[in-house]
């Protein structure tokens, strides 16, 4: 026996958007918190075919960045986003 999938909504773009945004801060926060340096986050939306947010920050060894990397991916995989890279 075979069950019909219900048919999806898709996402409204003004929510992507602000769920976008609201990752950005908590991952530019956790940056902080673990002693980057040099956070910013670009709102991509409308210019980017993969992102809507980007956080950029400066790491003082390869260490902590592979370690905050490491954190944020995992918190994007949380939160239902996907991981490019």
């Amino acid at each position: 026996m075979t069950t019909a999938k219900k048919p999806t909504n898709p996402p409204d773009p003004q929510e992507a958007v602000e769920a976008s945004r609201a990752l950005a801060c908590v991952i530019a926060r956790l940056a902080h918190d673990r002693h980057c340096r040099d956070i910013l986050i670009l709102e991509l939306a409308g210019l980017s075919p993969v992102a809507l947010h980007f956080v950029i920050g400066t790491g003082t060894s390869n260490q902590q960045i592979r370690s905050v990397a490491k954190e944020i991916e995992t918190l994007g995989k949380e939160k239902g986003f996907s991981i490019y890279g």
